[in-house]
């Protein structure tokens, strides 16, 4: 039987990492990075705004976090339009919608 609910669905976004796994050893005081994600986000990529990360611009509301690249620490990030954090992306500035 499968998971349902929000387990189910962060399991899809931390895998290979079990939900028990983050939630002791890492959240919130560490950063999860999961390479190689191939097929197990498509239910999220199948929404349309979130295909690309221009098309959540192009529909984001508000103010986009972009965390600059001299210190990775949300300290050193700026808030920007969407519009302004598309071209900062485009210089390999991580962003965070929040």
């Amino acid at each position: 039987m499968s998971k349902i609910g929000p387990e189910a669905g962060l399991s899809k976004l931390i895998a290979p990492h079990t939900v028990e796994e983050f939630l002791t050893n890492m959240w919130p005081h560490e950063v999860l990075t999961v390479h190689g994600v191939g097929n197990t986000l498509s239910e999220l990529t199948a929404i349309p705004i979130l295909k690309t990360v221009d098309s959540l611009l192009n529909a984001w509301p508000k103010l986009v976090q972009v965390h600059l690249p001299d210190v990775a620490d949300e300290s050193s990030s700026i808030d920007a339009t969407p519009k302004d954090a598309k071209k900062l992306f485009e210089n390999r500035m991580a962003l965070l919608f929040n």
